[in-house]
């Protein structure tokens, strides 16, 4: 589950336009919805090993929208706008974390 933090005193939006120190957390469904996607064929230096792989906007049922990758076990031929899809945090080397898109059943 992903757990962002939000202004409490005016109790919406995910976003640094509200200056407050009055910040809680607020878990989200982890339901998304993809809005768009683009499949890698020639990636930056630091990501030639990984390419091709897609990466996707996606779209929390509750607002906030998470660019993430495409987890490379959800076949290719079923992304597609609209589709659900659910946010799985992966932990990286040197205790550093990314997000990765599964499907619905895998996550």
């Amino acid at each position: 589950m992903v757990t962002p933090m939000r202004v409490g005193i005016v109790g919406v939006g995910y976003c640094r336009r509200y200056l407050s120190s009055k910040w809680e957390w607020a878990p989200l469904s982890g339901d998304y919805k993809l809005l768009t996607f683009t499949r890698i064929e020639t990636a930056p230096e630091v990501f030639k090993g990984e390419a091709p792989y897609i990466v996707g906007l996606t779209e929390f049922s509750e607002g906030p929208r998470v660019l993430a990758w495409v987890d490379r076990a959800v076949p290719e031929s079923t992304v597609k706008v609209g589709v659900k899809l659910r946010l799985k945090p992966l932990k990286l080397e040197d205790e550093r974390f990314s997000y990765l898109l599964t499907t619905t059943d895998s996550a």
